[in-house]
């Protein structure tokens, strides 16, 4: 067994009267900075998002869906037998919730009057993006708004009763020989979609594609039974989306720089000797490493054994460890924040039950320092760090809060392994 900074013949007979010595460092300075971007993608989320919650660090955050529908079928009925009964939103739960979800909420329901259309270069949908709806003319004029015990911890399903309005006008829409059903089109033209929002102090998730029935009696048949038409979002399309805000006011993460950049970045320093990620809102952590280019050049010999990052979130944040994200991922990313090639990592949690400094985050990013020596030049290259969305929940509104190497509870660090070549 060989110590730290402690030299060694081992394996000299290979490198020709070359030896060893060990070393660890554990003083490379990092500069932590919170990345605000002004919009992130998301449309084609892979859950659909909707209510409201207030958090002193993130702001007063708030989710609205906008989706397209439409007809399940080209509905034809017989205006002999069939009576309209009723109209319903049906949306089921995944389980996914962030705040306190024993307040009664407040769900809305708004047609959309304009088309739901990509951006300029046809590509997406931002959490930025809106469209207008029939309640911004006249603040009565919802499809829905009805007061629900939420449920998310369950896979059943909501159903919110929708204005008989509606239901009706599309009751009627099918008796007609050549109906808006017949073509999809038409339907869209007609009817552009609808606008979902809820506010009660928690986020609720549900799943991406929901169903608006609109019930009927047919008494062509003894007894008589009950049926529906189905109208559907298309979940795979890029038009669903979710429309999601954050009001910085009177939090660390608030600035009075300009918002015109694609991105605005808080130091560390004026945040408490935090740094925050909520990818929802388009929060990300920016790691730079301002010596590491001059440590290079001073150790030409050097060889990187390994160099382990750990950030330790700071437990005020969270009601409980259940609360944490189980796994952040770290892009390599240059001076704009834009990702080198496809590089990224993943750093995993240890999680200690009592949820105190033990419980930490941990990575090798050897790999992103290799890289920083095979480039020639100096550069600004730094680590981008991401809750992950490779789960069920895609882009949501996890939040991390970690300390930096200045914090006197939550200090990150950073180990460097080395192993120096000494020509005897």
């Amino acid at each position: 067994m060989i110590s730290c900074n402690e030299e060694s013949s081992t394996g000299a007979q290979f490198f020709n009267g070359t030896s060893f010595e060990f070393t660890s460092w554990d003083t490379l300075t990092m500069d932590f900075s919170t990345v605000k971007f002004d919009s992130i993608t998301t449309n084609s989320p892979s859950v659909l998002l909707m209510g409201s919650y207030s958090y002193e660090d993130y702001g007063d955050i708030s989710s609205q869906v906008y989706a397209q529908v439409s007809p399940a079928a080209a509905y034809q009925l017989d205006d002999e037998y069939m009576v309209y009964d009723s109209i319903v939103l049906v949306m089921r739960y995944n389980t996914y919730y962030l705040g306190d979800t024993t307040q009664q909420f407040n769900l809305e329901v708004a047609e959309v009057m304009e088309e739901i259309e990509l951006d300029d270069d046809n590509s997406a949908l931002y959490n930025t993006s809106t469209f207008k709806v029939s309640t911004d003319e006249d603040p009565a004029a919802w499809l829905a708004s009805s007061e629900v015990k939420m449920q998310p911890f369950t896979r059943d399903s909501l159903e919110v009763r929708i204005s008989d309005e509606l239901g009706r006008k599309w009751f009627d829409e099918s008796l007609e020989s050549n109906n808006l059903f017949s073509d999809d089109d038409d339907f869209k033209n007609e009817f552009k979609g609808i606008r979902i929002k809820g506010d009660g102090g928690a986020v609720i998730g549900f799943d991406t594609q929901f169903e608006i029935k609109v019930y009927y009696t047919d008494n062509s048949v003894s007894p008589a039974e009950q049926e529906y038409m189905s109208f559907t979002n298309d979940a795979t399309t890029d038009i669903t989306f979710n429309h999601i805000v954050s009001d910085y006011e009177n939090t660390p993460l608030f600035t009075t720089d300009s918002e015109d950049d694609d991105y605005m970045l808080v130091s560390s320093e004026d945040t408490d000797n935090r740094g925050f990620i909520q990818p929802g809102i388009g929060v990300f952590l920016r790691i730079d490493f301002p010596s590491l280019n001059s440590i290079i050049e001073d150790n030409p010999d050097m060889l990187l054994e390994s160099a382990y990052l750990v950030l330790k979130p700071v437990s005020s944040q969270y009601p409980s460890y259940d609360m944490l994200p189980t796994q952040i991922t770290v892009y390599f990313v240059d001076e704009d924040n834009q990702t080198l090639q496809s590089n990224s990592t993943e750093m995993e949690l240890t999680l200690n039950s009592e949820f105190d400094r033990n419980t930490y985050y941990s990575v090798d990013i050897k790999e992103f320092i290799d890289y920083q020596l095979s480039l020639d030049e100096n550069n600004e290259n730094a680590l981008l760090l991401a809750i992950s969305t490779t789960d069920d929940y895609g882009i949501g509104l996890d939040y991390l809060t970690v300390g930096d190497q200045e914090s006197d509870d939550y200090e990150a660090q950073l180990s460097l392994n080395i192993i120096n070549l000494k020509n005897e």
